[in-house]
C-alpha cells in the first residue's frame, strides 16, 4: 500500500503521542494495522517496544474484559457497527475484544458463524475442484453459498489437497520440470495489492502430460504422475481431450487467454 506525503506526515504526528497503540494509529489513518506496523518499523521504531513503554500493552486486551460476554451476545443479532456504537468502542477495541473472546472456550457458544454445516454434495465438491487454483477461494465459497474462504480451505484440507496445485503447476515449476518454456493461464487466484499482482500463470496438467510424453528426459515415475493428474483434471472438468479441457479452464477463469 502506497503512502502519500500527507499520510507520512500524519503518521509521524500521531507517533508523538506515546499513548496511542499501532492499531489505534492505523484506525485514524484508515490503513490496516499490518501496513501501519510495517511503516513504523521502516521509520526505525519497534511498535512492540513503543507499546511496552506506553504501559498499555499488558492491559490492552484486558481493559474491556467486563464487556466480553455482553458484547459477544449482542453481536450475535447486530452488526459490527451497531455493536461498536452500543458499547462505545472503537473499531480496534471491538476487534481486540473479539479476538480474545474467540480464543476463550467459555465464549464458544457466542461465536457468530453463518457458514453452512451440511455435508458437501458431490456437485459442490466437483465445482470446488474445477475452479480450485483458478478463482479465489472467496469467489468459490460465494458461488456455493458456503460463507468465506475458510469453508473452502477446510474442505480442501479434508480432501488432503491444496487448491494451488489441483489444476496445474505454476509456470516456473512447470518449466523446471520440462526443461523448456511452456504456455499457461493467468489465473485470478492468488495475492494482490496496490501495484502488486502475485497471481501466477498456471500450466494445466493436460499440457504438462502432453509435453512430457515425447520427452526422454522425463523419468517414468514423473511421467506416470503427470498422466494420473491429466486424467484427474479431465474428470473434474468433464472433458475428454486437451482442447476441450483448456476451453473449460478458460471458462472457469472467465475468458482469460492462454499465455506463451
Amino acid at each position: 500500500m502506497s503512502w502519500s506525503k500527507s499520510d507520512l506526515a500524519r503518521l509521524k504526528s500521531l507517533l508523538r503521542n506515546n499513548n496511542l497503540l499501532a492499531t489505534e494509529i492505523a484506525e485514524q489513518l484508515g490503513k490496516s494495522p499490518q501496513v501501519t506496523r510495517l511503516k513504523i518499523r521502516e521509520l526505525g521504531i519497534s511498535p512492540r517496544i513503543r507499546a511496552n513503554r506506553s504501559g498499555r500493552l499488558g492491559s490492552w486486551n484486558a481493559k474491556h474484559s467486563h464487556l466480553r460476554a455482553r458484547a459477544m451476545r449482542y453481536f450475535l443479532t447486530h452488526t459490527f457497527a451497531e455493536t461498536m456504537k452500543h458499547f462505545k468502542l472503537s473499531s480496534s477495541e471491538l476487534k481486540s475484544l473479539q479476538t480474545v473472546s474467540y480464543r476463550l472456550p467459555e465464549f464458544a457458544g457466542l461465536r457468530k458463524d453463518r457458514r453452512r454445516h451440511d455435508v458437501w454434495t458431490f456437485k459442490e465438491t466437483m465445482f470446488l475442484l474445477r475452479h480450485a487454483g483458478l478463482q479465489p477461494r472467496t469467489w468459490i465459497a460465494a458461488k456455493l453459498k458456503r460463507g468465506g474462504m475458510d469453508a473452502v480451505k477446510e474442505m480442501t484440507h479434508r480432501l488432503k489437497s491444496n487448491t494451488r496445485y489441483i489444476n496445474g503447476l505454476p509456470r516456473r515449476l512447470a518449466e523446471e520440470l520440462l526443461g523448456h518454456e511452456v504456455g499457461g493461464f493467468k489465473v485470478k487466484a492468488g495475492p494482490t495489492g496496490a501495484g502488486v499482482d502475485c497471481r501466477p500463470i498456471i500450466v494445466p496438467w493436460v499440457i504438462l502430460y502432453s509435453e512430457a510424453r515425447g520427452s526422454p528426459s522425463i523419468p517414468q515415475h514423473i511421467h506416470d504422475a503427470l498422466r494420473a493428474m491429466s486424467r484427474f483434471q479431465k474428470r473434474i472438468h468433464g472433458t475428454r481431450g486437451i482442447n476441450d479441457t483448456l476451453a473449460s479452464i478458460r471458462r472457469s477463469i472467465g475468458g482469460q487467454i492462454c499465455l506463451r
